[in-house]
């Protein structure tokens, strides 16, 4: 049975099977320095000699199925549709 659903099945709190090291807490003393907050784009740094971001281009890879069937030889070329 999985570790959590026992501890939940015992009524009791998970956090104290935890160490402490890995409690929210703890991880926001750590990087409370390296972390700060940027509300919105203005305060976003600017590079000016940087590139624009472009999507990748959009191309069919090699094996995909084509979409209209290959049809034999011997087989009517028909333009119609089926519903």
């Amino acid at each position: 049975m999985h570790a959590l659903a026992v501890i939940h099945l015992k009524d009791e709190f998970p956090e104290i099977y935890a160490q402490t090291w890995y409690t929210k807490q703890t991880q926001l003393q750590i990087y409370f320095n390296f972390i700060r907050q940027v509300r919105g784009p203005k305060q976003w740094v600017s590079l000016s000699n940087m590139l624009p971001i472009l999507p990748p281009t959009l191309r069919r890879p090699p094996g995909r199925p084509t979409k209209v069937r290959k049809k034999e030889p011997d087989e009517p070329q028909t333009t119609e549709r089926l519903r």
